[in-house]
């Protein structure tokens, strides 16, 4: 009698469990497959995201995505879109180059001043010619790249409460 009772306890456990798993697949995973399948991405495709805004690019648009003209708003009220924070995030990768030491001092100062400063009020310094992002250390182009998407997709996440 004991082995039935530990039996019928087991299957309550295994049927309570699947129960759980269905209403959560229903609740979170359910919606995210519907967005993707919404977008053209087909079940198990890895959707593409845009690193500066967080965003999933739909599949049909990903040889023709810009988002140049997406508007962030600076903490002064001043409208800056995208493409002028990449044209400055590339001047400042000339300027810094690959192994984090600066190439030009002046040239990253003054896009740093536009870029962290003004447009996304960040604090930076130069330092033993290294750069330093909200107090961490840049440790070349594509960190500095990585860091200012960052820093942009949270800006836009504030500015449109998500």
């Amino acid at each position: 009698m004991l082995w039935y009772r530990m039996l019928r306890d087991v299957l309550i456990i295994i049927i309570v469990i699947i129960i759980i798993l269905v209403i959560g697949y229903f609740m979170f995973a359910k919606p995210v497959y519907e967005e993707y399948e919404r977008l053209g991405y087909k079940s198990g495709e890895t959707a593409i995201i845009d690193p500066m805004t967080g965003n999933i690019i739909p599949k049909n648009e990903i040889e023709t995505y810009n988002n140049d003209r997406v508007e962030l708003i600076t903490d002064y009220g001043e409208i800056v879109h995208l493409g002028e924070i990449k044209l400055i995030l590339e001047e400042m990768k000339n300027s810094i180059g690959g192994s984090g030491q600066i190439k030009d001092k002046n040239t990253l100062k003054e896009k740093c001043d536009i870029l962290f400063t003004k447009y996304l009020s960040v604090e930076y310094e130069i330092k033993d010619n290294q750069l330093i992002i909200d107090g961490a250390w840049c440790s070349g182009d594509i960190d500095l790249e990585s860091k200012v998407n960052n820093i942009v997709r949270k800006h836009l996440e504030e500015q449109n409460n998500r």
